[in-house]
């Protein structure tokens, strides 16, 4: 079975592509097969050089010049025409190549899986902050779904938006939820790199230590996590704070300009290959969204990140799934709103409750993960190539 795989995600500048595109298909490539034939990925990428994890037969990659997306289509248009003509199904990443893909279905009459990731015209409406960009993406959206063969989101609350937006389409959607890389029992291949943030750090065996992992930006309420943290360190003594990423030196100037503590925070970078070494060290991660749309049907990894490291977490009550998953398998603290009147409900809560809920938290992190795993995306994923096929 061969299957054209387009997106236009890069290696270099976009970690998911290397996370849940290349991890998914190499999965799928070496562990499944039809009629004793391994499946044969050609990926496109919008990269030149050569990607590392990309060297047999069974996964082909597709480079592409890193220009606009404008430019983009045209040259996917070209460079994949032919090999369309040979594959099985055509399995597309989110809106942007999808132009593409239905001119090849009309041409080769081949199956599109049309694998949305989030709702775009509604991200690129809080972006560009204009209604036609909007109106533009929705009309496409509308057409993509029409006419795909199948659509994959990736929580129940997502295929909710899609019933009620399309009802006509309701029949092709299938859920196909974001899956968990590390996991609980992996060992970092260079343990002697990862520093012991509790006794090196802080200087405190005993402490609790609160995470928040990813960038800088105001969508992913940086405002209201710092919030969070100070009523923590107001209310349990032993609290700590630790926070990963990229722009560790912004978050630092941030937390000095609110005149906080800082010898209970701690700000770096970690390669993402120690990441989970990293928050294996933690006790709570933060997961803080606003209540809109694209939040209402994501399922971030971040959640995924927290849970492979064992943690429990704190979770607004509006991002995809996730909520569900917290109160179900008792993952930690759901927060229904996020004003410091709330927060003072919820802190009082975490003080009163948190050392009962870090016993067994690795077990219960266990089995949210099994639903997340990467071998149930990818069976999903198979049976899905099967009926199109």
């Amino acid at each position: 079975m061969k299957i054209l795989y387009l997106t236009l995600e890069s290696y270099k500048s976009q970690p998911i592509l290397k996370s849940q595109v290349i991890t998914l298909l190499s999965h799928l490539s070496n562990k499944y097969s039809v009629k004793d034939q391994k499946i044969k990925f050609f990926l496109t990428t919008r990269d030149q050089d050569i990607i590392p994890e990309i060297n047999n037969d069974k996964l082909v990659h597709i480079p592409l010049k890193n220009d606009s997306y404008f430019i983009n289509q045209f040259e996917l248009l070209k460079k994949v025409s032919k090999i369309a003509a040979q594959v099985d199904v055509i399995h597309v990443r989110s809106y942007l190549p999808m132009l593409v893909a239905l001119l090849l279905k009309l041409i080769y009459k081949k199956k599109v899986i049309f694998d949305m990731r989030g709702v775009f015209p509604e991200e690129m409406a809080l972006r560009k902050k204009s209604r036609y960009i909007f109106f533009l993406f929705k009309k496409l959206e509308s057409l993509y779904c029409r006419y795909a063969d199948k659509l994959v989101v990736v929580s129940q609350n997502f295929r909710k938006h899609i019933e009620i937006s399309y009802s006509k389409q309701s029949d092709k959607v299938i859920v196909i939820p974001t899956f968990a890389i590390g996991a609980l029992n992996s060992q970092c291949s260079n343990s002697a790199k990862v520093m012991n943030i509790k006794e090196e750090v802080f200087n405190e065996i005993n402490g609790k230590i609160f995470v928040y992992s990813g960038a800088f930006e105001k969508w992913q309420c940086v405002e209201e996590t710092f919030d969070l943290f100070e009523k923590l360190e107001r209310n349990i003594e032993e609290a700590r704070f630790v926070v990963f990423s990229q722009h560790w030196e912004q978050f630092e100037d941030y937390a000095k300009g609110r005149n906080i503590d800082i010898s209970k925070y701690y700000f770096t970078y970690v390669e993402n290959k120690y990441l989970n070494a990293y928050i294996k060290q933690c006790d709570v991660g933060i997961l803080l969204r606003k209540d809109n749309i694209i939040n209402q049907v994501a399922a971030p990894i971040k959640f995924t990140d927290y849970l492979s490291g064992g943690l429990l977490v704190m979770v607004s009550d509006n991002i995809g799934d996730t909520s569900v998953a917290v109160k179900k398998y008792d993952l930690g603290y759901v927060l229904e709103k996020l004003d410091n009147v709330y927060f003072d409900t919820i802190v009082a809560e975490v003080s009163l409750t948190l050392q009962q809920k870090l016993i067994n938290r690795e077990q219960k992190a266990n089995m949210a993960l099994d639903e997340l795993s990467l071998k149930n995306a990818a069976d999903r994923y198979y049976s899905l190539y099967l009926q199109l096929a």
